[in-house]
């Protein structure tokens, strides 16, 4: 025999899982202030609760307007998902249209109050009755596809908490579709999102809760792969990209910082790091618009990697970078450099350019420095 759950104990189950997730959201937070959107996140959990258990009290119809506005709260609470998921990423957190959900589904939640002694037919009912969960699917749809579907960083975890959001989607047609049926079990098909549930909660919360572990799990592998002193990448990423890199036609510039060892004799080692911080800040701001990167060797050794069009570009480059060191400050002294210059051809092999590179540095060098070099 299948044990089958009525309505009143699926609803108390969806009230615990979502109070518990809603309490972990809160815990997470008290360690982390400044991560809001766990804040929106458990109170999105909150706003399923205190629906659930104000239908319950209430009872679904007893009282026309609290009705709609408790069952407005569910698609407020994914709505709040999605807040939380925007300024995670640091996004604007509202839009106009997120009015409309709320709405929608209040109103559709007042309909049968509103046709109360008029005659409907069997599918005019049905649509009374179905304006609610109308709204509230549409909301669940929306939020879903935007976390699964959204621009920029794939993360898995806002993929897994969309793809559950969309997962409901399936479980409303059906039910929509059992009660246009009007098949005998055809009420009990309303507790199929509510079955969903049991399923899908977890995986949603689970998802959300994977979105800050996922961005510190990145930041550590991107600073094992970056100087600490410029910020710069370092080897370890320049042999991980190599093959990205090797594109032919992009330049491959290297730098060296001219008397690099009388700047640390004369001003301190604090003011060699300056210099080397100060060049790197405004490489990036050089490089940032052509899709280049800037990788620190050792000591005072850069390697720029850019892609270029045509020897003008390449000339307006070089001294753009060697300008980075010619301004100085009280904390990072005017310094000069020497840039050696080369193009990756068609055999498209970054060794091969950055050791012809190297030959342009050493003839820039003994040219009297402060001068960029083109391998020929």
């Amino acid at each position: 025999m299948i044990f089958t759950p009525d309505m009143a104990t699926l609803g108390l189950c969806d009230m615990l899982m979502s109070a518990g997730f809603a309490l972990v959201f809160f815990i997470i937070w008290t360690t982390r202030r400044t991560q809001g959107f766990l804040v929106d996140w458990g109170m999105s959990q909150v706003c399923y609760v205190a629906s659930l258990l104000g239908l319950a009290i209430l009872g679904v119809g007893s009282a026309p307007i609290a009705t709609a506005l408790l069952l407005s709260l569910i698609p407020l609470s994914d709505l709040l998902i999605l807040v939380g998921v925007r300024r995670f990423h640091s996004r604007r957190l509202l839009s106009g249209w997120m009015i409309l959900p709320l709405v929608g589904t209040a109103l559709g939640a007042l309909l049968p109050s509103l046709t109360v002694g008029r005659e409907l037919g069997f599918h005019a009912n049905v649509l009374v009755r179905e304006a609610p969960m109308i709204g509230i699917a549409l909301t669940k749809l929306a939020v879903g596809s935007m976390l699964c579907f959204r621009r920029g960083k794939v993360m898995r975890g806002g993929r897994l908490a969309g793809a559950a959001l969309l997962a409901y989607v399936p479980t409303y047609l059906l039910t929509f579709a059992l009660w246009h049926g009007d098949v005998p079990f055809g009420v009990e098909a309303g507790m199929l999102p509510m079955l969903a549930d049991q399923v899908l909660l977890p995986i949603l919360s689970l998802g959300l809760l994977w979105k800050p572990a996922e961005l510190a799990s990145d930041a550590l592998r991107e600073s094992a792969l970056r100087d600490p002193l410029t910020g710069a990448w370092n080897r370890r990423w320049l042999d991980t990209h190599r093959a990205q890199l090797s594109k032919c036609g992009s330049a491959v510039i290297l730098i060296d910082v001219d008397h690099f060892k009388a700047i640390n004799d004369r001003h301190g080692h604090a003011h060699g790091d300056a210099v080397l911080v100060a060049f790197a800040e405004r490489a990036h701001a050089v490089l940032e618009q052509r899709d280049g990167c800037l990788v620190r060797l050792g000591g005072d050794e850069f390697l720029v990697v850019t892609p270029v069009d045509g020897p003008v570009e390449v000339q307006h480059i070089t001294e753009a970078l060697r300008f980075s060191f010619a301004t100085g400050t009280a904390e990072a002294p005017a310094a000069t450099a020497s840039l050696g210059v080369a193009l990756i051809e068609d055999d498209a092999d970054l060794s091969r350019a950055m050791a012809r590179a190297d030959a342009s540095l050493y003839r820039a060098k003994a040219a009297g420095r402060d001068r960029a070099m083109l391998a020929s």
